[in-house]
């Protein structure tokens, strides 16, 4: 039987050349104990990035109601575009498919065990830049559905922190509006289709439990909600595009806000109630290109 002694001293030099060696494309799956729940997510790294990289982009993922991180990567492709522009992409998981995006706000008292899910992405988040190269001055999140509702609650609790921030078919909420700031650093962009039945562009009333819990916002009223909190220009520049027939896209960007961030709005006239992906148009691209425009000004360190 080989010296144990002898194994222990080529396996510690081998760890450590492996260490820095570059490594193809990984999905770390990881738990996290938080608040008294173990909680669970995956990140995924493009392949050659190891602890010794560049800083770079880190992207949180947030996955509709019924749904889990898996389902936020096959939904949105980030993986791919990930390996194409070098960024990291962290996709929690919500407990039951759901992000309770009303913690510890008035209109959520009375719903049993409700979670602090807003504090669980902020502590995660400080593990995983504890362990790998994140650029500080570039972490943004995106949401869909029920996790668009809790990017509002992030970009009001992580307020520069974040430099920005994406929520498809997904608005603002009554009971997380009331406790934002009155001055929001995070850059916004907002993607939702006038014919969303979900969560109808005109807003409606919220129940967990049967319990009320809010109500969301008219698009149009969470557009000017953030405009005003962002304290952009009253002016947008705005412009149209016609997909098809049916699919008619306008477009209004608020440029020269507070901290150097910015407001896009994206109407999908004719839309529903998705991840919008038609031929001239990929909201994961948009996305992108969108933050990369948007990094944290140094102001807000």
């Amino acid at each position: 039987m080989p010296n144990l002694n002898c194994l222990l001293s080529l396996l510690v030099p081998l760890a450590a050349l492996l260490a820095f060696a570059p490594v193809s494309a990984q999905e770390p799956a990881g738990t996290l104990d938080y608040a008294g729940l173990k909680r669970t997510y995956t990140l995924y790294v493009p392949e050659g990035v190891d602890s010794q990289s560049d800083p770079l982009p880190l992207v949180i993922a947030l996955h509709p109601a019924g749904s889990n991180g898996a389902g936020m990567a096959r939904i949105t492709g980030l993986n791919t575009l990930a390996d194409q522009e070098g960024f990291l992409v962290l996709y929690p998981d919500g407990p039951g498919g759901y992000w309770d995006y009303g913690w510890n706000t008035p209109e959520w008292d009375s719903v049993p065990d409700v979670r602090d899910d807003p504090g669980f992405i902020a502590a995660l988040l400080d593990t995983v830049m504890a362990d790998y190269p994140v650029d500080a001055q570039r972490i943004y999140a995106l949401g869909f559905s029920n996790g668009g509702r809790m990017v509002y609650r992030l970009a009001c609790e992580m307020n520069g922190r974040l430099a920005a921030v994406a929520a498809v078919s997904g608005t603002l909420t009554s009971d997380v509006a009331a406790i934002c700031p009155e001055e929001i650093q995070v850059s916004m962009l907002m993607l939702h289709g006038t014919a969303d039945r979900v969560i109808p562009w005109n807003g409606k009333p919220l129940y967990l439990d049967g319990e009320h819990v809010g109500d969301t916002f008219p698009v149009l009223d969470t557009l000017d909600f953030w405009v005003a909190r962002s304290t952009c220009p009253d002016t947008a520049e705005l412009s149209q595009l016609d997909i098809s027939d049916r699919i008619s896209i306008r477009h209004a960007r608020y440029s020269g806000c507070i901290g150097e961030s910015g407001v896009d709005f994206y109407g999908m006239v004719g839309g529903g109630h998705e991840w919008f992906t038609y031929l001239g148009f990929d909201t994961t691209a948009v996305i992108w290109d969108f933050f990369t425009a948007h990094p944290l000004a140094d102001d807000t360190e």
